[in-house]
């Protein structure tokens, strides 16, 4: 399987690399109650995710707020913090800098509304100059980002790489497109099996559709909370490291992690934020690792197979009182213990494990390889 790997900072990544953005952002205490309300609006409204699907670029985004911390001594109290704090973390496709843009351009009133909540985000963003030309001012809203976010010590995708240039998004909806099309067109026989042949053919080559229909912005959504064993879906883990633990992390590796789309690890500083200004910032008595995923299944099975990862224990071991494999059940109740509650999630694309997505890209490639190759030898005939 391929496996594009690049830094949560983009650098010297290629246009065609999955991309990867984590911020944490203090949240104003008085607009706490706001953005719970909206997140959990937008939660049980799928359809009003509609607009991030139209942006094309997505292929999984969650918000998370973090009021506390699992106790730096590992264990079961929580560690109350001063401000609670806004976690984003999102896998898209592209430069940062036309992914940022395209939010600020596209959907300022969405992003005001959520990350209005936090610390700076007004005096920095909103009331910048240019801002009252209509919109987020694109460089404001940019250098927040940069102020706010977290460096990756890892980052990977198991997407197989699709054609250079062409954004994976697009080609993934394209490829769900053709199988469904494959599977309306089996009964059909002479002129309109021709003409679906036609169709498919077209869409293989044609241009990413960038537009959801309601099947991935409404359906799509309700189908992952009320089935979530076959869905993709996030998990987040927070877990303080030893006081050595950090300099061992450098090497860990995400390689090999079944059932899971994309994941990453990033490092929660001790002191949390402080270089934002916000009064009393929250220090740590320890770094925490964080580890985010999208994976396809039930949450159960899925912590059943972290636990027979063979990089398990490279990328826990560091963590204060991990328990290692052995011990199904004291493995999966420190896991729990570590996870972060998403309010609000999206994926870019329809539930499918991630073999059967690199499987219909595949065959999209060939369906549009062997088009080419048909348009080709008819030119030559023609001459």
């Amino acid at each position: 399987m391929a496996v594009a790997r690049n830094s949560g900072e983009d650098r010297g990544a290629d246009s065609d690399s999955i991309r990867y953005l984590t911020t944490l952002s203090p949240i104003r205490p008085e607009r706490l109650g706001s953005l719970r309300r909206r997140l959990a609006f937008v939660a049980w409204a799928p359809g009003l995710g509609r607009p991030l699907l139209d942006l094309a670029t997505i292929h999984h985004a969650r918000w998370i707020i973090v009021p506390s911390l699992p106790h730096p001594d590992g264990g079961p109290r929580r560690w109350p913090l001063n401000w609670h704090y806004l976690l984003f973390d999102a896998t898209y496709d592209g430069p940062a800098i036309d992914y940022l843009d395209t939010f600020s351009d596209v959907i300022p009133d969405r992003i005001s509304a959520v990350f209005g909540t936090c610390f700076g985000f007004e005096a920095r963003v909103e009331d910048a100059p240019g801002a009252d030309r209509g919109g987020l001012p694109a460089y404001a809203f940019r250098e927040y980002v940069r102020q706010n976010q977290l460096s990756a010590l890892e980052s990977r995708s198991y997407l197989t790489e699709s054609d250079k240039g062409a954004d994976r998004v697009g080609s993934i909806r394209q490829a769900l497109a053709i199988e469904r099309m494959q599977l309306s067109s089996r009964p059909l026989s002479g002129p309109a099996l021709g003409r679906a042949q036609s169709k498919i053919e077209a869409l293989a080559l044609g241009p990413p559709s960038s537009a959801p229909g309601w099947r991935d912005a409404v359906l799509g959504p309700w189908l992952r909370k009320a089935r979530p064993g076959r869905s993709i879906n996030p998990l987040t883990i927070a877990a303080p490291v030893s006081g050595q633990g950090v300099d061992g992390l450098a090497g860990a590796s995400l390689a090999g992690l079944e059932d899971t789309l994309s994941a990453r690890l990033t490092l929660l500083p001790r002191n949390m934020q402080a270089h934002l200004g916000q009064q009393y910032p929250d220090r740590l008595p320890a770094e925490y690792l964080l580890f985010t995923s999208d994976y396809y299944g039930a949450l159960d099975d899925y912590i059943e197979t972290i636990r027979s990862w063979r990089n398990v224990d490279s990328v826990f071991g560091h963590c204060v009182e991990y328990p290692g494999r052995p011990g199904r059940r004291r493995f999966r109740d420190w896991i729990l213990r570590h996870t972060l509650d998403v309010q609000y999630y999206v994926s870019g694309y329809a539930s499918r494990p991630v073999k059967e997505l690199n499987d219909l890209l595949k065959v999209r490639r060939q369906i549009a390889r062997w088009s080419l190759d048909r348009s080709i030898d008819r030119e030559e005939r023609d001459r």
